[in-house]
């Protein structure tokens, strides 16, 4: 019965172990990856388009000053298309050049990466672009299905208001 009792207790444990080991890879491989992504961007051979998800949820949080104080009216995109399609256009339009990132720092747990990064770029007046941002991901079989940014929207509509 001891023995019986003392196999059944291993068995529960290993099977712990297994588990962990199977977050801890997943974990390992969901931060390579968007690390990579980001890694390549600032090379400028590549961002990380190639890994969201079609069917993507990008929320762009958006803190607005009001009469009240402030608010929040996020930004939500449905699709991958519709984020493509969206103002990300005419932040583009404004700039000469690509916004390089410098990935400050990467944190993961499973399934959601968290990147804190810098972004750098040269609006068409000349005149600096620089934001820094934090993404909450959250990775589904090597892909990003959710994203959250938390960036300085007072900077971003700055840049999107010029003439």
């Amino acid at each position: 019965m001891i023995k019986k009792m003392a196999i059944a207790f291993l068995a529960f444990i290993l099977s712990f172990s297994c588990f962990a080991q199977d977050t801890n890879d997943i974990t390992a491989t969901n931060k390579a990856i968007i690390k990579k992504g980001f890694e390549d961007w600032e090379k400028g051979v590549g961002n990380l388009f190639p890994i969201v998800a079609d069917d993507v949820k990008w929320t762009i949080e958006n803190y607005t000053e009001s009469t009240e104080g402030f608010i929040s009216k996020p930004i939500v995109y449905n699709s991958k298309e519709a984020l493509l399609n969206s103002d990300l256009k005419t932040l583009y339009a404004k700039l000469d050049g690509i916004i390089k990132p410098k990935l400050v720092g990467i944190y993961a747990d499973g399934n959601t990466v968290i990147a804190y990064w810098e972004g750098m770029a040269t609006a068409k007046d000349g005149l600096p672009y620089s934001n820094t941002y934090v993404w909450l991901i959250e990775m589904e079989d090597g892909k990003i299905v959710k994203l959250t940014a938390f960036l300085n929207m007072n900077v971003m509509n700055k840049l999107l208001n010029k003439k």
